[in-house]
């Protein structure tokens, strides 16, 4: 298990600055104030949306189980932070977009990717759902969408805790 200089980026929500709120405003570009990285988060207002307990039960276990893994191909999870109302996720940065993104982009400008490319990149999503599986996790909503573009040949699996969107056989 590869070990991360990250455990030293703060132990509480106020060792971290927003840098940018992006478009679905839950997802957030932060800087941690410990070791000066940046960081993504997402936060999810289980209070705002009247999801009650069970919800919230069923979500901190996926939290949980996303934070052991570690794989190249999956979009890394360092640690979270709860309120009485919000969860805070703390996770990897990733600043390309989504592969949806990128298709309609090359789409628009009627700009055609290579095949080899696109073989890269499906590979690279197998291998992200290989190891779900081999972890006893299924993702229920695999979609150009959730595979966030670390640069241009990179992509990576984002893994959003959700009302049944995964099960976890552990």
């Amino acid at each position: 298990s590869e070990l991360y200089d990250d455990e030293k980026m703060g132990d509480k929500l106020e060792d971290f600055e927003i840098l940018r709120i992006h478009t679905d405003q839950s997802i957030k570009s932060i800087n941690s104030l410990v070791n000066q990285k940046i960081y993504s988060m997402k936060t999810i207002n289980y209070k705002k949306n009247n999801l009650g307990p069970k919800f919230k039960e069923s979500l901190l276990n996926q939290i949980k189980s996303f934070l052991k893994l570690n794989y190249f191909y999956i979009l890394k999870y360092y640690k979270y932070f709860e309120t009485d109302k919000e969860i805070h996720i703390i996770m990897e940065h990733t600043n390309n977009g989504s592969l949806k993104d990128f298709i309609k982009l090359h789409s628009s400008l009627n700009i055609n990717i290579s095949e080899e490319y696109l073989w890269n990149v499906f590979i690279q999503c197998a291998k992200a759902v290989r190891y779900l599986h081999s972890n006893d996790i299924i993702h229920q909503s695999i979609s150009p969408k959730h595979f966030l573009m670390t640069n241009e040949k990179l992509v990576k699996l984002e893994l959003c805790p959700e009302k049944d969107k995964y099960e976890i056989y552990k």
